[in-house]
């Protein structure tokens, strides 16, 4: 399911509010739907 990528580049510039961004780097690094959107999910 997950792949290793040596660098990984996610972009933030359209992020304007803190769910966003977690919605951003769940699609970025290819979480499941259930990622819980927030640092302990993480």
């Amino acid at each position: 399911m997950y792949q290793y990528k040596e660098t990984y580049s996610i972009d933030f510039s359209n992020v304007e509010h803190y769910l966003e961004m977690h919605k951003t780097i769940g699609e970025a690094l290819d979480f499941p739907e259930y990622y819980g959107c927030n640092w302990d999910a993480f």
